[in-house]
């Protein structure tokens, strides 16, 4: 083989290899989307934090939800033992079940705050406490103290996420 030879097909080689990582990065790397990176704004666009009170007393659970899907959920398996925290990322099914139920109206209705005669917690029974963070406005709902409606939408979904964490399926 000649020089010329050599030289033709290093050339070749170098062009061809250039090309082809441009038509790869150009044309092949667009058909992938890049993982959404969310700012602080965003997820503190919506927080869901829940805690149980009452007759559990050292032993009630508690959870936080965040925008992007991620939960951090606190329990205690037996009285005396350790707490466990179980991470994680909700399914698809439960996060657009929380993005459709929560919603300003019926945030605001349920969060009304009422006086009740009774509450579970009063005869060592369960109520449970919501802080919800929706577009930069918190509310409250409680089992003992707020106006509630176990038939609604929102009730229904937070019984799903409550049972997602304790069963592990929605």
């Amino acid at each position: 083989m000649k020089r010329q030879d050599i030289v033709t097909i290093l050339f070749t080689f170098v062009v061809g290899f250039a090309f082809g990582m441009y038509l790869y990065t150009i044309g092949f790397m667009q058909d992938f989307d890049a993982p959404d990176v969310q700012s602080q704004q965003e997820l503190s666009d919506f927080v869901l934090s829940a805690e149980v009170y009452g007759g559990c007393r050292n032993t009630c659970p508690s959870f936080q939800i965040l925008a992007d899907g991620t939960y951090r959920y606190l329990f205690t398996p037996t009285a005396g033992a350790e707490q466990i925290i179980r991470d994680g990322t909700l399914p698809r099914a439960l996060r657009r079940d929380i993005s459709e139920a929560f919603n300003k109206t019926d945030l605001a209705t349920q969060s009304v705050k009422t006086q009740p005669a009774v509450c579970n917690s009063y005869t060592d029974g369960i109520d449970v406490r919501y802080r919800v963070t929706l577009a930069g406005e918190e509310y409250l709902l409680d089992t003992c103290g707020t106006a509630v409606d176990t038939n609604s939408a929102l009730w229904n979904t937070l019984v799903k996420t409550w049972n997602y964490f304790e069963t592990g399926s929605i």
